[in-house]
């Protein structure tokens, strides 16, 4: 052990709790905004074997919040990358690397080495099946997720309480919005990060982890807490059965792949977006979230016999046009692939 690196440890832990750090590891799935300051800390630290599972890129939009890579990085695959830096920060501990989409079986043969899994990643089918295979491994793990200014950390024994206790099942697809669409702020993907790792210390420390929901509000910089209970028929950590998730898709309004003279464009992009790209056509602006909340005249879309509803990729103008639909507004259409595929077909390209 190198007595000096760790020594700002000693008087909180002692080195018998940095020997405990050393013997214990953790594997990372997801090394984007959460996943690269967890690992940081968590190499920083002394975590004695660390492993770091995604199979995907470097992009330009990822240095925003993922701060383990740099503009050097970007077209290389995330965990050699990281792989490369947290040895780098600390050669005395093991990385281990998998570039690759996990599966319930893959997830079951390289977690089983580890003494704790912090989940990451940024959707729900990853999510139930980490659950699913920590459940049936008997495995901790520690999820944490982040979406514009808030996000939320819980941990999970996978033994008496699970992931699936709170969230018995996914939402629809279409329901919750992307990253890429609703945003984040990086410094907040920083704080629940940080907190991931700071809870996975102190379990490897063997301190007492309370079994409450975490809610973080960037904005106000305040935190929730809400407990939850196991759930007596709990397929995950009552019968350890994995269920792959079946995303229930709502019914999906017609779409169309081009502009007539006789229809209304409703652009339902935010301001923002209308500032780095305009449709170079006419159409009236109504943001998603105004629509959803009945803040147009619906008097200036019943003088219309057809409405196109249009997004950045088509996800967000299909949550539009239902909803129109659903107020009982007829001929009510979704741009396919949205303004990217328009401008596609001009062989143009969107800049964002």
């Amino acid at each position: 052990m190198n007595f000096q690196r760790y020594q700002r440890h000693y008087p909180v832990i002692g080195l018998e709790g940095q020997q405990k750090l050393s013997y214990f590891s953790i594997c990372l799935v997801g090394c984007g905004g959460i996943g690269s300051p967890a690992a940081l800390y968590l190499a920083a630290a002394g975590i004695g074997r660390i492993g770091l599972v995604d199979f995907d890129q470097v992009a330009l939009s990822n240095l925003q919040r993922q701060i383990v890579f740099t503009e050097a990085d970007i077209g290389k695959h995330k965990t050699e990358i990281a792989k490369e830096k947290l040895s780098a920060l600390n050669s005395s501990i093991e990385i281990e690397a998998f570039c690759e989409r996990l599966s319930y079986k893959r997830a079951l043969e390289i977690l089983s080495s580890y003494d704790l899994v912090i989940d990451g990643s940024d959707n729900y089918q990853t999510r139930f099946l980490l659950n699913d295979a920590c459940c049936k491994l008997k495995k901790p793990l520690i999820s944490a997720s982040v979406l514009q200014t808030k996000a939320q950390l819980a941990f999970f024994d996978c033994q008496h309480f699970c992931y699936r206790c709170l969230y018995a099942a996914p939402p629809p697809d279409g329901m919750t919005p992307s990253c890429a669409e609703a945003g984040v702020i990086g410094a907040t993907a920083g704080v629940i990060g940080t907190m991931a790792a700071n809870m996975a210390i102190n379990y490897a420390l063997q301190k007492k982890i309370h079994k409450q929901l975490m809610i973080f509000d960037s904005e106000t910089l305040s935190w929730q807490y809400f407990d939850f209970t196991q759930q007596p028929d709990c397929p995950g950590c009552v019968k350890q059965q994995y269920i792959p998730v079946t995303r229930i898709s709502i019914d999906k309004v017609p779409e169309v792949s081009d502009f007539d003279s006789a229809s209304l464009i409703i652009d339902v992009r935010e301001d923002w977006e209308l500032q780095l790209a305009v449709l170079d056509r006419e159409y009236i602006h109504i943001p998603l979230n105004k629509l959803l909340h009945n803040q147009f005249d619906q008097a200036v879309l019943s003088q219309h016999d057809k409405i196109v509803l249009l997004c950045k990729s088509g996800t967000r103008s299909q949550k539009a046009a239902k909803y129109l639909k659903d107020e009982g507004i007829e001929n009510v259409f979704s741009f396919k692939g949205g303004l990217k595929a328009y401008l596609a077909g001009k062989n143009k390209r969107l800049c964002y």
